[in-house]
């Protein structure tokens, strides 16, 4: 809502903060969280719950998650659950 542009500062502290909340169930990598985020895009469950909150979230989350996860090195298009 406010704004924060994948990419940014702001929206890699967040992408972290949603990993770690992950890592809670399960150990989660980059890569792997990748994989979330394009689920969260991909099955209507998950985007029509994400989109009900604020619409277009699913989308933005996983954009998020992209961002942060090439500056960690990994490549979204080739990510992998490891």
């Amino acid at each position: 809502r406010s704004g924060v542009a994948a990419g940014s500062d702001e929206a890699d502290d967040l992408a972290e903060r949603h990993r770690e909340m992950i890592g809670q169930l399960f150990a989660c990598t980059h890569s792997m969280q990748v994989c979330l985020g394009q689920l969260y895009v991909q099955d209507t469950r998950f985007s029509a719950y994400f989109d009900a909150l604020e619409p277009g979230l699913s989308v933005w989350l996983s954009d998020v998650i992209d961002a942060n996860a090439q500056r960690h090195g990994i490549d979204p298009a080739k990510a992998r659950w490891e």
